[in-house]
């Protein structure tokens, strides 16, 4: 048999039946949506007071992604590692299996990261889950790829979580290491022929590594994004595979799921697979909008990950806070994005580099006003002459703007940038030390830079009017990103306090839930359930309890 976890798929659907299943089971305890996966319409809950408030969220946003709100229950198994197992089967009664998948590292209930082997999976452990994977093909009839995933604790005790009738995006990092073509299984057995290979001749050879590139935020809740592509490049000239459809100038759509790309390394080592695939990441291009490039290529470089692999709290317990504080730029990046900015704009062009930023009266100061995320930094440009390899600039962050704290301790005052070339897409400059290159798109003002360390956009504010209301606070409750308003939880006149839910927008098959940001009261709610909504629409305001002052 195939060891299940205990749980509840019962047709009564009801509120209270599944309440009371739940509290049956044990909390804690997962709600599923029981027509699909991908993190969409499932709910962790660990509290009997938010088991109502689960289904109903876990419902809607099934019924949204796959047409159905049928819900099933799990009892959850605490930081399991999430390990998969590929099955095939033809018409003429063979089935095997072809090794497993860890597929632990999550963000939403969603797979981001993917390998095979597992690191926690010996030979003894390995045939039993593939004995289980294969039995339950076996047991429905099953012809094709298909994929049955399990849930490991710690004992090495495993429990069948579902099975995907269907080849996985994953799946290249089977086909990596056991040498096979699974899309051409998939033709053949659809043809009535055999399977290519009897159980005994599927050998696994070396480890691969797959990521899964999404056009997200990881330092604000992994807040998917939409907008268009500006570039994209995969790293060249190493050994990389890469399954996308991305064409530069694409739009990323916010009714889609905001995968991008896959990126698959393959070495004959886990420690080699990872390196490659951390190295990979750092060379590929994605600019236009956020990504997980760099979180994910911070994720491969992490001790905890590339010593013990990763059970699916990896991402909550080992990265979030230090994650938080990589993604703000320090001061290096701060001057290098306002000297593109300022070279970009055509201040800093003549045809003759002695001219370079002189003007009868004195030396020529440029200063910009910069903007990333919530942070605001002042910077002062003055070309300094020629350097070894090109034309000299320094760049001084003005004490009147606000340093992040990633940059204490640092010297912020001036940065000194010997630049070979600014244009095309990409910077080539010097500063202390050999020349490098920087990969960089500008839209609207806004310049999106791809550093080793994080992707950012930086916002060239100088001629922006004084800011008006609509900050932190304010009582403006705008939209995230483009979707529709599935939920109106207030009306005009109530009373509110800062965190309570007032709307819930749906948008790129995931709930926003849309806070009050201040305490006080409803003045107008600006939309109806079932509207389609534009990001940054104005959806409701609040007349703050103290008047605004």
């Amino acid at each position: 048999g195939v060891p299940c976890v205990p749980g509840y798929e019962g047709e009564d659907q009801s509120d209270a039946t599944l309440v009371a299943e739940a509290k049956k089971i044990g909390l804690p305890v997962m709600v599923k949506a029981s027509a699909g996966g991908g993190g969409r319409g499932m709910r962790l809950v660990a509290n009997e007071d938010d088991l109502e408030q689960a289904i109903k969220s876990a419902r809607t946003e099934a019924r949204n992604a796959f047409g159905s709100d049928l819900l099933i229950l799990e009892k959850a198994v605490q930081n399991p590692r999430h390990v998969e197992i590929q099955v095939f089967a033809d018409t003429l009664g063979n089935a095997i299996h072809l090794g497993e998948r860890d597929c632990s590292v999550q963000r939403r209930h969603q797979k981001i990261i993917e390998e095979s082997p597992s690191p926690v999976v010996d030979e003894e452990l390995r045939g039993k889950m593939g004995g289980a994977a294969v039995e339950a093909a076996r047991a429905c009839g099953y012809v094709g790829a298909g994929t049955v995933e399990f849930l490991v604790d710690d004992d090495g005790n495993f429990y069948f979580l579902e099975m995907n009738t269907r080849l996985q995006v994953e799946h290249p990092v089977t086909e990596m290491v056991t040498g096979q073509d699974l899309v051409d299984w998939q033709i053949r057995v659809a043809r009535g022929e055999p399977l290519p290979l009897a159980q005994d001749d599927v050998r696994l050879d070396g480890h691969a590594v797959e990521v899964r590139l999404y056009a997200e935020d990881p330092a604000r809740g992994f807040m998917p994004q939409a907008g268009r592509v500006l570039a994209w490049a995969p790293a060249a000239d190493m050994p990389l595979r890469v399954d996308h459809c991305v064409i530069q100038g694409n739009v990323v759509s916010p009714h889609y799921d905001p995968m991008v790309a896959k990126l698959i390394t393959w070495g004959p080592s886990r420690r080699e697979a990872l390196r490659l695939m951390a190295t990979a990441l750092r060379r590929s291009t994605f600019l236009g909008l956020r990504s997980n490039k760099a979180f994910l290529a911070h994720v491969c470089d992490h001790p905890e990950f590339i010593e013990n692999g990763a059970t699916t709290a990896f991402i909550d317990e080992h990265i979030d806070p230090s994650w938080t504080e990589l993604n703000t730029p320090d001061s290096a990046t701060w001057a290098l994005a306002a000297l593109i900015h300022y070279l970009d704009s055509g201040l800093g062009t003549t045809d003759d580099p002695r001219w370079v930023g002189w003007r009868s009266a004195s030396q020529i100061d440029s200063i910009l006003t910069l903007q990333e995320a919530d942070v605001t930094v002042r910077a002062r440009i003055r070309a300094t002459g020629p350097g070894s390899v090109g034309q000299t600039w320094t760049v001084t962050l003005d004490d009147s703007g606000e340093i992040p704290a990633a940059c204490d301790g640092e010297d912020i005052e001036s940065w000194v940038f010997d630049v070979v070339s600014c244009g095309g897409g990409r910077i080539e400059y010097a500063q202390d030390g050999p020349v490098q290159q920087m990969a960089w798109a500008l839209d609207d003002h806004n310049l999106y830079l791809d550093t080793d360390r994080a992707s950012f956009i930086v916002r060239n504010a100088t001629a922006d009017p004084p800011a008006d209301a609509g900050g932190a606070g304010s009582g403006l409750l705008a939209a995230p990103l483009d979707g529709a308003v599935i939920s109106v939880n207030a009306a005009a006149g109530d009373t509110v306090e800062v965190g309570q839910i007032i709307l819930i927008v749906e948008a790129m098959k995931m709930e926003h839930q849309i806070k009050a940001d201040v305490d006080g009261t409803i003045k107008t709610i600006n939309v109806d359930v079932g509207d389609q909504v534009k990001t940054k629409q104005l959806l409701a305001e609040i007349e703050p309890a103290d008047g605004g002052e």
